[in-house]
C-alpha cells in the first residue's frame, strides 16, 4: 500500500497540474475564437468594400445610361425637325416646337428614370456596406470578449487548483498526515 503522505503529495500535485492544463486550454480556445470571430471582421470588410465599390459602379453606369438615352433622344430629335423642315412645314413655331418640347420633357423624363434606378440599387449596395461594417465591428467585439472571457476562465482555473491544493493540504495536515505523530499541531513535510 502507498504512503500517505505520497498519495497526499500526488492529490496536490494532480490538482495544481489539471489547473495549469485548465488554464492552458481556456487560453487556447480563447485565441482560437478571438481568431475565428477576426478572420469573420475581416471578410465583413471585403465585402463592405466589394459593396461600397458596386454603389459607385451603379452610379456611374446610371449616368452613362442617362447620358446615351439623352444622345439618343437627340438624334431623334434632329431627325423630327429635319423630316418635318423636309415636309415643308415651319420647324421653328406651332405644332413642330410643341412636338420638340414633349421629345425633350419625354427625354428629361427617361433620364431621371434611368438615375432613379442606379441610386436605387447604389442605395441598396451602400445599406449592404453598413451592415457588412456592423458585423464587423459585432465580430471584432466577439473576438476581444473570446480573449477576455479566455483570460478569466484560465485565472478562475489556476484559482480552483490553488483552492483544491490549499484544500488537500488542510485535510492531509488535520489528518496527521504531514505533521507525523503530533496530529493538528501545523507540523510540515519534514516533520
Amino acid at each position: 500500500m502507498a504512503d500517505p503522505v505520497t498519495l497526499a503529495g500526488v492529490g496536490m500535485a494532480a490538482s495544481a497540474g489539471g489547473g495549469i492544463l485548465g488554464a492552458f486550454g481556456a487560453e487556447s480556445s480563447a485565441s482560437s475564437s478571438a481568431a475565428m470571430y477576426n478572420y469573420k471582421a475581416g471578410l465583413a470588410l471585403m465585402n463592405q468594400n466589394i459593396n461600397k465599390q458596386n454603389a459607385s459602379w451603379a452610379t456611374q453606369s446610371g449616368g452613362i445610361n442617362a447620358m446615351e438615352a439623352g444622345l439618343k433622344a437627340g438624334q431623334e430629335l434632329g431627325l423630327t425637325k429635319a423630316v418635318a423642315g423636309a415636309s415643308g412645314f415651319d420647324v421653328n413655331s406651332g405644332s413642330a416646337t410643341t412636338v420638340r418640347k414633349d421629345q425633350v420633357a419625354a427625354t428629361e423624363f427617361d433620364q431621371n428614370v434611368i438615375r432613379f434606378d442606379a441610386a436605387k440599387t447604389a442605395y441598396g449596395y451602400e445599406a449592404k456596406a453598413a451592415g457588412d461594417e456592423a458585423e464587423a465591428n459585432l465580430d471584432f467585439m466577439a473576438a476581444s470578449n473570446a480573449k477576455k472571457a479566455g483570460d478569466i476562465n484560465a485565472f478562475s482555473s489556476i484559482l480552483g487548483s490553488a483552492s483544491s491544493v490549499a484544500s488537500k493540504w488542510t485535510q492531509g495536515n488535520m489528518s496527521g498526515i504531514f505533521s507525523g505523530s503530533d496530529s493538528g499541531s501545523g507540523g510540515g513535510l519534514g516533520k
